[in-house]
């Protein structure tokens, strides 16, 4: 998305588009872009020598699940980003890496379809047990009493 520093006045403009998925170069064996990015912008020159994009980006990937292997929709919504661009302004500024970083950094390290009732995955069909709930600390003890310990017999030295 090219944005043009000279257009942008004290009064916040609003740009509205409507990228292709091929703009977010991401085509992954576990993440590609398949869906067009939406894009909502407000851009103001808050000073001479500074100009703010404010913004919201929404789209769908298709990532696979790391639960079933199958691919699923994935949608994606960042809510807010800002973006600052500081004078000597070039005649246009492209905003897509930037875009397209705000768009990765959403992306879970490993995502999972959400089961259905009876945890039954929407894509293979086959039940899931739910996950045991294990309020048991990492270690297998409190980690506190531990540490308590420790600070004990390092005070009685």
């Amino acid at each position: 998305m090219i944005l043009q520093p000279a257009q942008i006045h004290e009064s916040p403009i609003k740009l509205e588009a409507t990228l292709p998925p091929s703009a977010l170069d991401l085509n992954d064996a576990l993440a590609r872009a398949t869906h067009p990015l939406e894009v909502y912008l407000i851009a103001q020159r808050v000073t001479p020598d500074q100009i703010i994009v404010r913004g919201t980006l929404k789209t769908t990937l298709t990532l696979i699940c790391g639960r079933c292997g199958l691919p699923m929709p994935w949608p994606v919504n960042v809510s807010r980003f800002t973006y600052t661009i500081y004078a000597p302004f070039p005649q246009a500024v492209d905003l897509t890496p930037q875009l397209r970083e705000d768009i990765l950094i959403e992306i879970p390290h490993i995502a999972q379809c959400k089961l259905g009732p009876d945890y039954v995955c929407p894509y293979m069909g086959e039940r899931y047990p739910p996950r045991p709930e294990n309020n048991e600390p990492i270690g297998g003890q409190d980690n506190w009493k531990a540490l308590d310990q420790l600070i004990n017999l390092k005070d009685k030295e």
